[in-house]
């Protein structure tokens, strides 16, 4: 570094020379100043920088006229002085430094602006205003990954149809179909499927040697050798719901569902038996209706992006959990949502009885322990709110009918009749406040599963509605019956499973 008195050479480069002030007592006021010289070959400019802590000039200098100084805001808060700029090497006055930018900065600090440190508190709320903007976002994208998919059936010409029970114990698989063949989203997105021939394994008919299977378990699929559940699903609809002008062919959706049945075995799904997972006729036992829907929701989720979108904006409902200080407001939010592929109902609790908008609001409430405000340090209820971020186009509505005690050996059925409503409206469970109004998440029933029987047997029906009116099915047989009969026992014996609703329009 150049001591202060050398000359600048004018014929280099620009260079920089520091000029050191001459040293000041220190004084109370705090005061400290920073002057900095730039030379070049055709002009001088001297920048001094002033940093006052308690808004007084420097000892010794006049306060200028252009010149400001601002009183502290708080113990955090300085005021910043404009950069000044000599009027002559030799002439101690400053004047404001004409530039744009230092203008600017010079009109900014007229007005200073007060820094208050972010408290916990605060950041509480500022802090999840990016979370809540992707969820909304995340919302928006799953509305438009099914703009291009109906709503409606194409063939209103035709009635449901029935499905054969092929072994006299898969009417638990057979109601499952009836729900997915009679939702139109459904049908309609499934059609739409394209095969991959790399992605979309197809059934093979070969079985392995009958002495291996009996003498030992079959080894398990894997995931490479699972044939693809959406082209099975997908020719059962173009069975069902025949494309164009087509005749229905009860022969077709019976090979069809024949074919459906053993995809879903070779996914290890409920009711397979693995050392007969390659046989038409392994199925021993009835199993649960809603176990197998699961099994059958998750085979159909795809791998892509587009195809995991899409198959959470019809089955899948996000929910994140909410809770609210009582005392002073503060919200508790965790806003990672967790996709539920159905609501299972407790008909006990609180009562039995109830109608079942009185039961869904338990659901949505959900107990975890007890947690102290951070803000007014006041005890918190243990009751969270699951509240909606997305709701499904098609909601399954599970009623526990099947219960077991703490040791899980004592299991029973519970038969009580649960009134059930036609239309359903969650409106209120939405996390956004501006989707609470009424009618804006409103479901209507377009089918259900209903069982008789015990524990470990009865029998599976389903009973349908559609543009043609309401159908009673039982396996291949189809009866129509009055609207008010669709959730009334026929013979006293059959109640409500699983509903299945259906988004309206917007």
């Amino acid at each position: 570094m150049p001591p202060p008195d050398m000359p600048l050479d004018h014929k280099a480069s620009p260079s920089v020379a520091f000029k050191t002030p001459p040293k000041k007592k220190r004084q109370a006021s705090g005061s400290s100043s920073l002057a900095l010289d730039l030379g070049s070959d055709h002009t001088a400019v001297d920048f001094s920088l002033a940093v006052t802590r308690k808004g007084s000039p420097p000892p010794g200098e006049e306060k200028h006229a252009d010149q400001p100084y601002h009183g502290s805001v708080g113990a955090s808060v300085q005021s910043l002085q404009v950069l000044y700029l000599p009027a002559s090497p030799s002439d101690g006055q400053l004047v404001p430094c004409k530039s744009t930018a230092k203008r600017k900065l010079h009109d900014l600090l007229k007005n200073p602006i007060a820094f208050v440190p972010a408290t916990e508190a605060v950041m509480d709320t500022v802090e999840p205003v990016p979370k809540r903007r992707r969820l909304d976002e995340a919302m928006q994208s799953r509305l438009d990954a099914l703009k291009n998919v109906p709503r409606e059936l194409a063939r209103q010409d035709l009635r449901p149809a029935g499905i054969e029970n092929h072994n006299g114990v898969v009417c638990y698989r057979g109601t499952v179909w009836q729900i997915l063949m009679n939702t139109p989203v459904v049908v309609n997105w499934i059609k739409q499927h394209v095969p991959d021939p790399q992605l979309c394994k197809q059934l093979r008919d070969t079985k392995p040697n009958k002495s291996i299977r009996n003498g030992r378990r079959a080894k398990k699929t894997t995931d490479e050798e699972k044939p693809c559940v959406k082209c099975a699903l997908r020719d059962l609809a173009n069975a069902y719901w025949p494309p164009g002008g087509a005749r229905r062919n009860q022969r077709s959706i019976d090979a069809m569902t024949q074919r459906l049945d053993r995809v879903m075995n070779r996914h290890n799904c409920t009711g397979c038996v693995e050392d007969d997972m390659y046989d038409d006729n392994s199925y021993s036992n009835q199993h649960d209706a809603r176990d197998f829907m699961t099994d059958v929701i998750l085979a159909l989720r795809g791998t892509g992006a587009r195809e995991i979108k899409e198959h959470e904006a019809i089955f899948g409902m996000e929910r994140v959990l909410s809770k609210e200080c009582p005392r002073c407001g503060r919200q508790e939010n965790d806003w990672t949502p967790d996709i539920h592929w159905s609501l299972t109902v407790d008909i006990r609790t609180p009562a039995k009885g109830l109608d079942l908008e009185k039961y869904l609001a338990n659901i949505f409430r959900v107990s975890k322990p007890a947690t102290r405000c951070k803000t007014c340090n006041t005890d918190i209820s243990h009751e969270y709110e699951d509240l909606i971020i997305a709701g499904p186009e098609l909601l399954l509505v599970v009623l526990t009918r099947f219960v077991a005690d703490r040791t899980g050996l004592n299991q029973r059925k519970i038969n009580d009749r649960v009134p059930v409503k036609m239309k359903l409206d969650l409106s209120k469970y939405c996390k956004n406040v501006e989707l609470r109004e009424p009618g804006t998440l409103k479901y209507t029933l377009v089918g259900l599963s209903q069982h008789a029987g015990r524990l470990n047997g009865g029998h599976y029906e389903s009973r349908i509605t559609s543009s043609h009116g309401t159908y009673h099915i039982t396996d291949e047989n189809v009866t129509p019956i009055r609207l008010k009969q669709l959730l009334e026992p026929v013979d006293g014996s059959f109640v409500p499973y699983i509903l299945a609703y259906t988004r309206d329009k917007d």
